[in-house]
């Protein structure tokens, strides 16, 4: 069940159900997974209290290979659907080890309405700005990818607006969102060009 809940949020009571478990014996599982380094868990950004937004962690294991390997999945069988996932844990892991090899006083978020608009990453940094990172498998972004990213914007102020994917050339959009390589990404990331 870690396996399909990687990048996704965990419903431990539908867990519990499935399993006849209590929900609080699949939140134990699932800590001692975090206890011992093989996932972690990203907490929902709530820019404003009086508002509702979703408050369950997503789930991530340390490397994109694991919840392949325990899904039985290789990668030339993967759905479009699962590649995307694969590709957002793959950047989950990038950010997570730069901040950790950086030791950043940042914060890492995701952001997600009760509606569906979605930003897989908001990274806050510790004057209180905030880059939206969107994470998407395609090579031909449209509007519609930017939806979530322009949500955000409404809520907090961003400093950037990243989109990820698989884009040939870096390119930006009539409202400054930037349209970014997944490679392209990661060595801005690591070259300390992705700053605010």
């Amino acid at each position: 069940m870690a396996g399909l809940c990687n990048t996704q949020q965990v419903n431990y009571e539908k867990i519990g159900s499935y399993a006849q478990v209590s929900p609080s014996t699949v939140r134990d599982y699932f800590d001692i997974l975090e206890d011992t380094l093989v996932a972690k868990r990203l907490s929902p950004l709530r820019p404003h209290l009086y508002r509702k937004f979703v408050s369950t962690s997503k789930f991530y294991f340390f490397d994109c290979g694991v919840a392949q390997f325990i899904n039985k999945k290789s990668t030339e069988n993967l759905t479009p659907e699962e590649k995307g996932r694969a590709l957002e844990n793959l950047i989950y892991t990038e950010l997570n080890a730069f901040l950790s090899y950086r030791s950043l006083a940042c914060e890492l978020y995701f952001w997600r309405t009760q509606t569906g608009h979605e930003v897989d990453f908001v990274w806050q940094n510790e004057k209180n700005e905030f880059i939206g990172i969107k994470i998407k498998w395609t090579k031909s972004p449209n509007d519609r990818d930017l939806k979530g990213l322009r949500a955000l914007e409404v809520e907090i102020p961003l400093k950037r607006k990243i989109l990820v994917c698989n884009v040939d050339q870096s390119r930006r959009s009539a409202d400054n969102c930037e349209i970014l390589p997944v490679m392209k990404f990661i060595e801005k990331l690591w070259s300390d060009r992705l700053d605010f």
